[in-house]
């Protein structure tokens, strides 16, 4: 009888252990989501960092971007409400999250998944639910179940690494990440809660390049190009560059290489910006579909005037000798200021005139100014 109480008092003893084993497992994610939560709301970016997976340094810059901008942009009310946590196995757990803020006197709302993995005896963010597969010069991570939309990537983006590659004359020092989302408001969280608009592709030094899920190899191409060319230029330049210039050279060397930079001339002036005006825009908070066309095309064609009239290699040089100066800590658009200030000291140095004689020079070519 003694014998058969120790036993069903081990039993017990046992489920007991076990059961706060998985409570303690459950209770490890909520106290790093509460950690996350107390380093926003203090403003401790080292304690935030501090809950992410250190072997992924993309996804590492992405939250420190992401969390400047939360800090910096008056974003208010943000708040993550746990939906559920699944056990994958012992080292792996997703928990669904539910995500709300509110900006300029809009509140959004977001459900998304993410994955929990253990080093050692912690549990670390691991960014979301993707998978993976490799190519020769990119790590594809997509949401799971979308292996066909990920081989298209892969695709069209080896041929993106061809021609830009072979554009520029440069390439890349690693395999590039690509991010694939189901969600074009997913991506653009993922991005900046602050971004004014939901867009289809996204790279900033030294992130990961994000974009949407698509039914075609060539739409990867065209996305994957342009962001590469992002890449590989703010390296050369030390993320040195204007805003509107790096756009510029991403819609230059992706769309208009092949074709008559000339045939913009004596087009509408209302359909264009020059340097100055363009120096004085924020890209990101537009909302203005046409102004962000506008932008685009502005900026790509300001570049095609500088190729065209003072050739390639000139174009290069001015990315190479941003690079001379010390690199900018910060997105494109934190940085911008300083980036205007080095752009025009490059200017004289590369082609000979100041920023004011380019841009007199560029009004009187295109025409209608």
């Amino acid at each position: 009888m003694r014998v058969k109480k120790r036993f069903l008092l081990i039993i017990v003893v046992l489920l007991l252990l076990s059961a706060c084993g998985q409570k303690e497992k459950a209770d490890s994610i909520k106290t790093l989501i509460n950690t996350q939560i107390k380093a926003i709301k203090t403003g401790d970016l080292a304690l935030y960092i501090s809950t992410l997976d250190k072997s992924k340094p993309e996804y590492i810059a992405e939250k420190k971007s992401w969390f400047r901008d939360l800090q910096n942009n008056n974003i208010k009310n943000f708040k993550i409400k746990i939906i559920n946590i699944n056990k994958i196995s012992d080292n792996k757990k997703l928990a669904k999250l539910k995500q709300t803020y509110r900006f300029k006197d809009k509140i959004y709302s977001l459900m998304y998944t993410v994955k929990y993995i253990k080093k050692g005896d912690k549990w670390v963010d691991s960014d979301l639910n993707f998978e993976t597969i490799q190519t020769k010069n990119f790590v594809i991570n997509y949401p799971q179940g979308n292996i066909k939309y990920a081989k298209l990537a892969a695709e069209g983006a080896e041929r993106a690494y061809k021609i830009i590659t072979d554009r520029l004359g440069v390439k890349p020092d690693d395999r590039t990440v690509i991010k694939l989302y189901e969600d074009k408001e997913l991506l653009r969280q993922s991005v900046k809660l602050s971004f004014a608009w939901q867009f289809a592709g996204w790279y900033e030094y030294p992130e990961s390049i994000k974009t949407m899920i698509y039914d075609s190899s060539d739409v990867y191409r065209n996305i994957v190009a342009h962001e590469l060319v992002h890449k590989i230029t703010i390296a050369e330049s030390k993320n040195n560059m204007p805003y509107w210039f790096g756009e510029g050279l991403a819609v230059y060397f992706t769309e208009f290489q092949n074709n008559d930079i000339n045939t913009f001339r004596n087009i509408k002036k209302e359909n264009f910006w020059d340097i100055k005006e363009l120096e004085k825009l924020n890209l990101e908070n537009m909302t203005n579909q046409e102004n962000i066309r506008k932008y685009y095309l502005s900026s790509g064609i300001i570049v095609g005037f500088i190729c065209n009239e003072y050739g390639k290699d000139s174009l290069l040089e001015i990315i190479r000798e941003l690079g001379k100066f010390e690199y900018a800590e910060g997105t494109a658009a934190e940085v911008d200021g300083i980036s205007i200030k080095r752009f025009h000291k490059v200017i004289p140095k590369v082609l000979g005139i100041n920023i004011d004689e380019l841009n007199n020079k560029y009004r009187k070519w295109i025409g209608n100014y």
